[in-house]
């Protein structure tokens, strides 16, 4: 599985959320426009019956602009939840790699401060080591 950066991550969100809601919208506007259709067709075949077969031919096509539009959003609504999986997938890579300098960080530091608190040991006889924390709430 490829890495991508959280940056990268963010802007497929983006672009996914723009594309379902761009579909969303049309399957809203598709859908308006096949119910007025559908209202209207039928007046007008009281007036003319020859042409049953024109507007049987346009309500199929626009029946079909509409299921392809409304399978489109849900496939951009289905890719957006894998995308923001990947948001997340991503900030964990980031929070990983920190807590790994961090704790390099702490390790390369109590190497440092091993020998002199065993100097610091010999100098006044008692022990030492770091103090304990008990959080901002000092409990």
């Amino acid at each position: 599985m490829t890495e991508i950066t959280l940056a990268q991550a963010v802007a497929e969100v983006d672009r996914l959320q723009a594309a379902a809601e761009k579909w969303a919208a049309a399957e809203v506007t598709q859908t308006a426009e096949l119910e007025a259709f559908e209202a209207s067709a039928a007046a007008r075949l009281v007036d003319d019956p020859g042409a049953a077969e024109q507007l049987t031919d346009e309500a199929a096509r626009l029946r079909a602009g509409l299921a392809l539009t409304r399978r489109t959003r849900e496939a951009a609504e289905e890719q957006l939840v894998e995308a923001r999986r990947g948001v997340l997938r991503a900030r964990a890579a980031e929070l990983r790699a920190e807590a790994a300098d961090r704790r390099a960080e702490a390790e390369g530091l109590e190497a440092k401060a091993a020998p002199l608190l065993e100097q610091l040991r010999a100098l006044m006889g008692c022990p030492y080591g770091p103090a304990v924390s008990y959080g901002p709430s000092g409990v």
